[in-house]
């Protein structure tokens, strides 16, 4: 077999990936980009990308069934720049395992992919004894055949495991553990918009609780029977709709009275509660 000496000039370009890249390669840059795209998305809100949370909506827009062997690909290319972290989750009423996807900024997948590609092309290249430079891929190189190799990811068992499962369930099983986990997800967010809600209602009753205070302390100097609203406002101002959150604390100490087109709040008389 004959190494010749063979210098691979295409450079790399958005235009050059595309064109020589396989499918095969070309759906592991997807998957990569979108797997970027939902981590940043939840970032922003504080939220981590649970693969087992994701793989529906992942999947929709892969257009593709998620497999370990795409994963393992991507930690393989990429593994600099995308990282798996093994978890335990709730996931339709029990406890799982699955793994937490980190995506770090700086990453031209596709540029690794190509380089990836043009390292095999020249493997093969220098086996066939081809010298001189090559600036355009020989039309006997089957660039479909070229592949990303697999690198194990620690914790990515149970999405095997999740994938047999699901590969022995009947039809209508299927569609049944997929309605139940969609009920599951619906449930799980009407329990977090609820959760929000009680946490609302708490900070609010805090607040009203702390104005409250403060009114007492204001009133309590001098003696005062009356203080202006737009005062209190002024003094307690802490963002939008202090005016409002200031009148639900007034409770029935105080009340509010206009005098000449002015707003005061006013010490409710003993005898008048």
């Amino acid at each position: 077999e004959s190494h010749a000496t063979v210098d691979i000039d295409i450079p790399y370009s958005l235009a050059s990936a595309a064109c020589y890249l396989p499918a095969g390669m070309k759906r592991i840059s997807q998957l990569f980009k979108i797997l970027d795209t939902a981590y940043r998305f939840n970032r922003k809100r504080e939220l981590s990308l649970v693969l087992i949370k994701y793989r529906d909506s992942i999947e929709r827009l892969f257009k593709h069934r998620l497999t370990n062997a795409y994963f393992e690909q991507l930690n393989f290319i990429a593994g600099e720049y995308i990282e798996f972290l093994p978890v335990r989750v709730m996931d339709s009423g029990r406890m799982v395992e699955s793994v937490a996807i980190t995506v770090r900024d700086g990453a031209d997948i596709d540029g690794l992919l190509f380089r990836h590609f043009i390292s095999e092309y020249d493997k093969w290249a220098r086996g066939r004894g081809m010298p001189g430079t090559a600036r355009t891929i020989h039309p006997d190189f089957r660039a479909e055949e070229v592949e990303v190799p697999r690198m194990p990811i620690p914790g990515m068992s149970a999405v095997e495991a999740k994938e047999r499962e699901e590969a022995q369930q009947g039809p209508l099983e299927a569609d049944r553990a997929k309605a139940r986990q969609a009920a599951s997800s619906i449930y799980e967010r009407i329990k977090e918009k609820e959760r929000l809600r009680r946490e609302a209602f708490k900070n609010e009753q805090t607040i009203a609780e702390d104005y409250e205070g403060k009114i007492d302390s204001l009133f309590a100097v001098g003696a005062r029977r009356a203080v202006r609203l737009s005062d209190l406002v002024f003094q307690f101002g802490n963002g939008f709709g202090c005016r409002d959150r200031i009148l639900r604390s007034l409770r029935d100490k105080y009340c509010v009275k206009k005098f000449d087109g002015i707003e005061y709040v006013v010490r409710v008389a003993r005898q008048d509660i």
